[in-house]
């Protein structure tokens, strides 16, 4: 299942918005995302309605993973106008704080100069921005009212004031939350070049699709992983 928006959509943006405060599991495993994993050459994938199971085979063991399968947001991004590139943000990805507290992780599309690929990455809000956030929770036509009702405005209301106490104390730039590097360059604008080797990144499309991966990613405050359940980590490709 896939939701697409052309750049620049209202509900694009909501999406988009959606994803620091919510985590939604859907019934259905997008084909096209599922015959991704399994065109890798690692394994067998079978769907179980919610669900699906991943098996490889090591040294003549069977491993066998299953994951509830779950939406993501992605972006499609084309290459200084020749490479197609695609990111997918991670819904359950949360740092760990003190005394036991959970926050989402704000997540943009990056170029990592370590994985040479886009990837998400934290999006590492300043202060000034999340106290303009702040300040408009009380707008009537705030886009997480219109675009999700009451509800997601007051979860939003709670977890403001939380993640500017953790930015408060954040010391290191956002990271690459695939490989942990701080070297990245933020693909934040639709369009956008990087200076390092000149590389132009352009949004063509954007939405929602349901992913056969649930991968769980805790991070601490400074965004290193303390903790995933990716099923890749045991699995050796090719």
């Amino acid at each position: 299942m896939v939701f697409t928006q052309s750049r620049g959509c209202r509900c694009w943006r909501v999406f988009r918005c959606a994803i620091s405060i919510a985590s939604i599991t859907f019934p259905l495993v997008q084909t096209r995302d599922r015959l991704r994993c399994l065109a890798t050459g690692v394994g067998v994938g079978r769907i179980f309605g919610s669900s699906m199971s991943f098996s490889s085979v090591e040294n003549g063991d069977v491993k066998t993973f299953r994951c509830r399968s779950q939406m993501a947001s992605f972006t499609e991004y084309i290459i200084n106008e020749r490479d197609p590139a695609d990111v997918y943000l991670h819904w359950d990805c949360n740092y760990q704080l003190d005394g036991d507290v959970s926050l989402s992780v704000e997540q943009t599309g990056a170029w990592c100069y370590h994985c040479s690929m886009v990837v998400a990455a934290e999006h590492v809000p300043s202060l000034a921005a999340l106290d303009a956030r702040i300040a408009d929770l009380d707008d009537p036509n705030h886009i997480l009212l219109v675009g999700f009702g009451r509800a997601a405005l007051d979860r939003e209301r709670v977890a403001l004031p939380i993640r500017r106490s953790w930015r408060s104390g954040r010391q290191s730039p956002a990271r690459c939350l695939e490989c942990g590097s701080t070297d990245i360059f933020a693909l934040d604008t639709d369009d956008c070049t990087e200076p390092r080797n000149n590389k132009r990144f352009r949004v063509t499309s954007g939405g929602h699709a349901s992913m056969c991966w649930d991968i769980v990613r805790r991070l601490s405050p400074e965004g290193e992983v303390t903790f995933t359940d990716d099923p890749a980590k045991n699995i050796k490709f090719g």
